[in-house]
């Protein structure tokens, strides 16, 4: 919340030196929102196309998922208040005379004409955890982890937030986001007490 909260008042309050500034910070915050809201991948949120989204029918998306080799492995909504940035984002979009061989992603940087990569939206975040005195190893991917383990922690199936992360198998979701929310060892705790 702190972090969508400094980059809100930013866009609102910076006064940038240059126009394409302001709109390359609202397109990270927009890729940023997108990868949280989803728990997405770093590579499934820059490598959404053009044909993956559907905002007239649900704001249906597709996700092109790790270890698919680039083919659909599911689809996720975008929530309302993502639709409205992301119209946005589409009539600035449609202004930047896009670097061919790029025109099919949704994500195009409005200074190098081109996609969007991993390692520009790892440097953006980067550096907004700078501006914060936030020290940390990888954050954009542990956006993803904060998403996943607020649902369980919300009391979501296992299954179903496997399902959503688009993991291969219940075991890394276990592995990786049950054992480190305080919630679910305190319940897990409370659980073994009554038994004995």
């Amino acid at each position: 919340k702190n972090i969508f909260d400094y980059m809100d008042k930013k866009i609102k309050e910076d006064n940038f030196q240059r126009k394409i500034d302001k709109q390359v910070w609202m397109l990270n915050r927009l890729m940023v929102k997108i990868t949280y809201d989803n728990a997405l991948r770093i590579s499934e949120v820059v490598g959404i196309k053009m044909e993956d989204i559907n905002l007239e029918e649900g704001n249906k998306f597709y996700i092109r998922g790790k270890g698919h080799n680039g083919n659909i492995s599911r689809f996720n909504v975008f929530k309302k208040d993502t639709v409205e940035l992301l119209k946005e984002y589409l009539n600035l979009r449609n202004k930047i005379k896009i670097k061919d061989g790029n025109e099919e992603y949704l994500f195009i940087s409005p200074l190098s004409k081109s996609k969007i990569t991993d390692n520009s939206l790892r440097k953006f975040f980067k550096k907004i955890l700078d501006e914060l005195n936030i020290d940390y190893n990888s954050p954009m991917h542990d956006i993803r982890h904060s998403k996943l383990t607020e649902l369980i922690e919300k009391g979501a199936e296992v299954k179903k937030v496997s399902m959503y992360a688009g993991h291969t198998s219940e075991k890394i979701t276990e592995k990786y986001y049950i054992h480190q929310t305080d919630k679910v060892m305190e319940e897990l705790s409370e659980l073994e007490r009554k038994k004995i």
